[in-house]
């Protein structure tokens, strides 16, 4: 809630400086004649390069699908097992689908009125430094959270596929012991890498996973292999521990508090906002309308895809449903062997390009902190410095690596549910990116250029309404798994 205050006091705190007001002008992209292939980037994937370095809107639109859809679709089933009703379950996934792609459409606006290609200068010139830097702890601790959330994953994956198929010994198969073996054999070396090129190849292996999982998500969910009598059934009542599916009275409009726990991991699977400034420049012939092309039908489509997923999930399992979906079926089911293979290697490779943003959050962060104290002097700007500068060294770069990496991976494996993280994580920095910040830039373009009517301000009732959803989701995150 701290972070909360902090982000939306930052973001707001700008607005009405003196000498906010600046020209609205588009400024002229220096880098436009000579735009580089896009890089890839990970939600679920990536982004696709063109010879040009610019996108048509039929390869904007699956890039935006592929880089929003990601592990986040997982969560998603077991969220709606805490208690939510099949049909608010729908309108719920579909309506934040909406405003998500129409807040989507705000930040285009926002870069349409002012040129800029980045988030981090898109807030600047409408709200103000203090909003950039808010906004850079923001995306720290989003990719903090995703790091936490990917490690967890892995470890997931791992114990169920050596289980089973391997018949490693328990004694040997932990989650723990799992994720701080691949943490120290893989994790690391990729992370020390001071160039992740080479893993651009994951944005085609995300999504092959994510349509692959779908697929087989929806399958089990029709075929009755889980159904009482079923091919896996027995294997997972043998298991015991609410192994097996489960289905407890809940009416199909039930709707209570619990529904926040959904809402708060809808607000991780459709977060793709501070991307908006970089899809927006990389679209050939970037107007509004152009724009709007490519964010509709991604999000329109992605609330397909998630309330397929969800409600096949929920139907296979009911309220056994785990976090991590994957992990309820059988091992002995090898499509589902597939699946969990697929998304596991995929997130193990996914993994640096997440932990690459936690860490550059991190120290522009330290040297944001370090201008607005403008030289104070002291212990604490001793350690900003060094933090700031860490990366210029070899050894300040593995120094910096090896904590943040530690630190991550220590969290992952304390917290055996993931749901929470990616509740919180989606309440907080999601209701920040996807409500309020979207509605606060938009509104403050229009307002500079004398536009502002009434139906326009409208928008900034996201605000609020992004206050009391990232307030209750949390507190109901953390409650329903306590």
């Amino acid at each position: 809630l701290l972070l909360l205050l902090l982000l939306l006091l930052g973001a707001v705190a700008g607005r009405d400086l003196p000498g906010a007001a600046q020209r609205l002008a588009p400024r002229a992209n220096p880098k436009a004649a000579a735009a580089a292939p896009a890089v890839a980037q990970r939600g679920g994937g990536g982004a696709v390069a063109v010879s040009d370095g610019k996108s048509s809107v039929p390869v904007a639109t699956f890039n935006l699908m592929n880089n929003v859809a990601g592990a986040g679709l997982l969560t998603l089933s077991a969220a709606m097992a805490m208690g939510v009703g099949t049909y608010p379950a729908l309108i719920l996934c579909v309506g934040l689908g909406i405003v998500a792609g129409h807040t989507f459409s705000l930040c285009n606006r926002a870069c349409a009125a002012t040129g800029e290609t980045s988030f981090m200068g898109l807030c600047t010139r409408l709200l103000g430094p203090f909003a950039a830097l808010t906004s850079t702890v923001a995306l720290a601790a989003l990719c903090f959270a995703v790091c936490i959330v990917y490690a967890g994953f892995i470890g997931d994956v791992a114990t169920s596929l050596l289980a089973e198929p391997i018949g490693l010994s328990p004694a040997l198969n932990s989650r723990a012991s799992n994720i701080l073996v691949t943490t120290g054999g893989v994790l690391l070396p990729l992370c020390l890498l001071r160039s992740l090129d080479q893993l651009g190849f994951t944005s085609l292996l995300g999504l092959v996973s994510v349509v692959y999982s779908v697929a087989f998500i929806i399958l089990r969910s029709l075929d009755g292999t889980y159904a009482p009598g079923g091919e896996f059934f027995e294997d997972l009542v043998k298991l015991g521990d609410g192994a097996a599916p489960a289905f407890d009275d809940v009416g199909p409009w039930a709707f209570d508090s619990r529904a926040l726990v959904l809402i708060s991991n809808l607000g991780v699977s459709f977060m793709a906002h501070y991307n908006a400034p970089k899809y927006y420049d990389e679209l050939r012939d970037n107007t509004v309308e152009r724009c709007n092309m490519v964010s509709w039908p991604s999000y329109i489509g992605l609330s397909v895809l998630y309330a397929a997923t969800m409600i096949a999930g929920y139907r296979t399992f009911g309220t056994s449903c785990k976090s991590m979906l994957l992990t309820n079926y059988s091992s002995k089911d090898r499509l589902g062997c597939i699946a969990q293979f697929a998304t596991g290697f995929s997130i193990l490779f996914g993994y640096p390009l997440a932990f690459c943003g936690f860490r550059q959050g991190v120290v522009e962060t330290a040297d944001a902190i370090l201008g607005f104290r403008d030289g104070a002097g002291g212990a604490l700007d001793g350690a900003l410095k060094a933090l700031r500068d860490a990366p210029s060294t070899e050894g300040g770069w593995r120094a910096l690596t090896v904590a943040l990496l530690a630190l991550s991976t220590a969290l992952a494996v304390a917290v055996e549910d993931m749901g929470i993280v990616v509740g919180i994580a989606g309440a907080v920095v999601g209701s920040y990116f996807i409500y309020m910040l979207p509605a606060l830039l938009y509104t403050t373009v229009e307002e500079r250029a004398g536009r502002l009517t009434p139906a326009k301000k409208a928008n900034l009732a996201l605000v609020p309404m992004g206050v009391a959803m990232a307030a209750m989701g949390t507190f109901m995150s953390v409650k329903s798994r306590s």
